[in-house]
Parts: structure tokens; C-alpha cells; sequence
């Protein structure tokens, strides 16, 4: 399945087996057929905390918490400095703001246009964190995150879009949490707030377009990069009944609901076209050819058959990023596995695979943490009709995923100490040719 042409139909008849959750955002970057994986970092540390007691400069602290001075924040904070700037994925944070306070505090901040850091530290050792959702240790019964790090050497990245509210808590001693503010960004196309990254884990951009408010359709042409194709769109400005859609040389087009997209950093998600990349016509395109991208914005249900129609509203804006993927490092269930991916604001690369024989129902993945968490992914070729369950030492962990014709893949979560165990079976859902895989990545920033 190689033409847009032909996913739409799998898309639309198989739209309940897509996993769009909030978090595990960078499963786009993992190349295998045509597929669509939308990314929801704007939610990926939102959570629920305890009531507020007091609010000043938008940070909700707890009792027996202060606010801290920017400069003296730097020098000293629960018995650690605070660094003046942090990294990650290439954008550069500054410090602006912290609170300390003895054995707990709290951070309220609301949404902003711009991606920022939490850290934080400690005197009593290992530390709780609640409301960093993207950080939950996915081996831990409890689910709740912990550091070892308690001295502001790890942190949790806000996307651009999410309000957040996170606690920090030791057993001992005081604590600390401290905010980051976007200071650089790492060379990009941009316009208006909108940055597609020029290198996303080796993933290169080949061209890109952003439009202005109202601007509902818009086109560019490019020469064709050698390898696979990855298109990462964005929409806002409009509600969630409103699709964007992509088209290569006028056949078909992908489509995608608006509500979740993300504008700040577009180019981190999206879905890949295997080469060979082919024309209307099912000819391959050969590499250096020029090609020409649509995307437009429509609105209510997609037609089952033919364009969706262009749809106009003023506040609307979309934009599109064309990247050439980086080589796989190995194709299991199927799919192709891309060395790196993107995860919370991190980076893990690929260290093994697991695969099932073919009709066997279950796959399994034994592994210790020791110093770098790991990221998991499962996937599986075409299944019947039901659900693949995962579990992590023996019990079910709550990931689903529905089976059908276009295969599965999807993130288990990040894994931040100990041993674990995985099993990915799927009991009715597993056909004679079903094959169940289970991928790693080791965290390497």
C-alpha cells in the first residue's frame, strides 16, 4: 500500500484502530506502511493535583513554600544550583521562574504558545512526581513517576498548548521545582510561531509551507529525496469538526481531524510513505523528479468517495512539512523501525526487537533499567477483528489496541527503573499470519 489513494479507504473503514493518545508522541518517526499516527504532545503532561492554596505569578504553591528570585534561584536551590539554561530536541530554555519548600511543592502554570521545562531537586534522595504524565514509569504498579535525580539533572517537558500542574515530594529534607521559558530554537522553516525543524532524529526536511489566518489550501513543489517520505501537517484557529488533508500529484489525500494538532512544533509527528513513492498511475517516482503537495483544510465528515471540499474560515491556518526518513534499522511485523525517536522531550534510540512466529498469540520482552529508561513500542501485522492486550509482570497494564486489516502499532510507555517483563497476546484478534512484535529504545540524551 504505497498511494494515499489507498490508505484512505483502510483509514476511514478502520478509523477506531488508530491510537491517538496524548502520550508516547513520537511514533510517527517509526517508518513502515503508509499509516497515520497523529501526536497529542499538547496534552502530554496535563493531570490532575490537590487543591491550590495560594496563587502568585501564575505558580500555585503548597503550604510552607516561597517563591524564589531568578538570580538567587541560580546559585541555590534544596541544597542544589540550578542551571541557568536546558536543552531539548534542539530548542534552548531559559530559567524564569522556581519554588522550594520542605517535603512538598507545587507548580500551577496555564497554557502558553511556547514549549517549557519543569526540573527539579532535592535533599532527601529519591523524589515523587505527580502530574508529569509523559514520565510515568509505566513498570511501577502505583503508576506514579519517580526521580532518583534530585538534583535538577532530569526534566519534563510542557508542550506548547498544555496547562500543567505538578507536585514534587520527598520523604525528607526540602525540595525544589523550577521552570524553563523557550530562549532558542534549533534551525528551522518558520513563520508566525511555527517551527518545522529542519533534522527530527535524522528525519530531514525537504520543504515545507505554512499559510496565514485564512489562507485553506496551499501547494508546493519539490524534488523527490531519496527513501521514504514522512508528511507532517498541522491545523488551527478551528474546532475539531474540521479536517486537514495532504495529496501527492493530485491522487487522493490523507486527512486528519484538527482537534490536538500541534502548531508550535508540527514537523515531530505524522505519517510516512515507503519507497518507492508512487504516482497516480502506480509508477514509481524516481528520486530528484519533481512532485507536488496539496494540503487544504474541509469541514464535517469526510466523503467516502473523491477531494474532501475546500473549506474557508478566517481564523483558520494550516501549514505542511515534507521530511525524507531516516534509513530503518529493521523491519519487524512488518513495519519499518525507525534508530531514533522522540519521547517526552527525550530522545531513545533503538537497542532490540522481538517477533512471534506467525499465528503464535503472544511475544514477550524481558529487560533491565539501569541507568537509561526505555521506551517500548508494540506492533503487529494484519489481525481479525479484536484486541491486543499488553501486560507488564504478569498483570494487564490497560494499553488496548483494536486489531483489523492495516496491522497495529503503538506505545507502551517509558519503563524508568528495575526489571520488567512484557507480554503482547491477542487471543481472538490473532489470524494464522498474525505476527506480534515488541520494539526497545534506550533513552541516549
Amino acid at each position: 500500500m504505497n498511494t494515499p489513494t489507498q490508505l484512505r479507504s483502510v483509514l476511514e473503514d478502520h478509523a477506531g484502530d488508530i491510537d491517538t493518545r496524548p502520550t508516547h508522541d513520537r511514533l510517527g518517526q517509526v517508518q513502515g506502511r503508509i499509516r497515520h499516527v497523529r501526536r497529542r504532545r499538547r496534552a502530554g503532561l496535563a493531570g490532575a493535583l490537590a487543591a491550590v492554596v495560594a496563587v502568585a505569578g501564575g505558580i500555585a504553591l503548597l503550604p510552607r513554600a516561597h517563591t524564589v528570585d531568578p538570580a538567587a534561584a541560580r546559585k541555590d536551590l534544596a541544597g542544589h544550583t540550578a542551571p541557568a539554561r536546558l536543552e531539548s530536541l534542539g530548542f534552548g530554555f531559559t530559567f524564569t521562574k522556581a519554588v522550594e519548600g520542605d517535603g512538598v511543592v507545587q507548580l500551577k502554570l496555564p497554557a502558553s504558545p511556547t514549549p517549557r521545562l519543569v526540573t527539579w531537586a532535592g535533599t532527601g534522595g529519591e523524589l515523587a512526581l505527580n502530574g508529569l504524565s509523559d514520565l510515568e514509569d509505566v513498570g511501577n504498579e502505583s503508576g506514579r513517576s519517580t526521580s532518583d535525580a534530585s538534583d535538577f539533572s532530569d526534566f519534563g517537558y510542557i508542550g506548547a498548548g498544555s496547562p500543567v500542574n505538578v507536585t514534587v515530594r520527598s520523604g525528607q529534607g526540602q525540595v525544589a521545582l523550577a521552570v524553563y521559558d523557550l530562549g532558542t530554537t534549533p534551525p528551522s522553516m518558520s513563520k508566525d510561531g511555527v517551527f518545522f525543524r529542519r533534522d527530527v532524529v535524522g528525519d530531514r526536511l525537504a520543504g515545507a509551507v505554512i499559510g496565514d489566518p485564512g489562507q485553506t489550501e496551499l501547494t508546493m513543489t519539490l524534488p523527490l529525496p531519496v527513501g521514504g517520505l514522512r508528511f507532517s501537517d498541522f491545523c488551527s484557529g478551528v474546532s475539531e469538526d474540521y479536517w486537514v488533508w495532504v495529496a501527492l500529484d493530485g491522487d487522493g489525500g490523507v486527512g486528519s481531524t484538527c482537534g490536538g494538532s500541534d502548531q508550535f512544533d508540527p514537523g515531530a509527528s505524522g505519517y510516512t510513505i515507503d519507497a518507492p513513492v508512487l504516482d497516480p498511475a502506480g509508477d514509481a517516482i524516481a528520486p530528484g523528479d519533481q512532485v507536488t503537495v496539496r494540503v487544504w483544510l474541509s469541514k464535517g465528515d469526510p466523503p467516502r468517495h473523491g477531494d474532501a471540499p475546500v473549506a474557508t474560515d478566517p481564523d483558520a491556518r494550516i501549514g505542511l512539512g515534507v521530511y525524507a526518513t531516516a534509513t530503518p534499522v529493521a523491519t519487524v511485523a512488518g513495519w519499518r523501525i525507525a534508530p531514533r525517536v522522540e519521547v517526552a522531550g527525550r530522545v531513545f534510540q533503538f537497542v532490540e526487537a522481538v517477533q512471534s512466529d506467525p499465528g503464535q498469540g503472544s511475544v514477550r520482552m524481558s529487560f533491565l533499567v539501569r541507568d537509561r529508561p526505555r521506551y517500548v513500542v508494540s506492533a503487529s501485522t494484519a489481525t481479525r477483528r479484536g484486541t491486543l492486550w499488553t501486560a507488564v509482570d504478569g498483570r494487564r497494564a490497560g494499553a488496548s489496541f483494536g486489531g483489523g486489516p492495516g496491522g497495529h502499532l503503538g506505545g507502551l510507555g517509558i519503563f524508568s527503573s528495575g526489571t520488567a517483563e512484557i507480554r503482547l497476546t491477542g487471543d481472538r484478534a490473532i489470524g494464522p499470519r498474525t505476527v506480534l512484535a515488541l520494539v526497545g529504545y534506550e533513552r541516549v540524551d
